[in-house]
């Protein structure tokens, strides 16, 4: 996690850029955040911060994981509980396929 001269968590440039671009391709406008770190108690972190997310019109939830090896465990647990679908561009920038998630697999 990066950190501002306030001590505040901060996305960097590259992240907001590629928020961005997910927001005009999916056409969702809710950001919710959540940060994981390496001592919580997950998934109980993870799944409470899904859920609260799932309430919210159109969100792209955003993790913040405190490791890499927390990151990994996230998507792990992410894959299996629910059904994702990959948001990605071909060469001329044309989105496939039509993202969505669905609640609890």
């Amino acid at each position: 996690m990066l950190y501002d001269a306030d001590k505040k968590p901060r996305i960097t440039p590259a992240v907001e850029k590629y928020i961005d671009r997910t927001i005009e391709i999916t056409g969702r406008e809710g950001l919710a955040t959540a940060i994981i770190a390496d001592n919580d108690s997950f998934p109980l972190t993870a799944r409470r911060y899904m859920e609260q997310a799932m309430e919210i019109d159109g969100a792209i939830v955003l993790f913040r994981c405190q490791s890499p090896e927390t990151a990994e465990r996230l998507m792990q647990y992410l894959d299996v509980t629910y059904k994702l679908t990959l948001v990605k561009e071909d060469q001329s920038g044309n989105a496939s396929p039509t993202p969505s998630i669905d609640g609890l697999a």
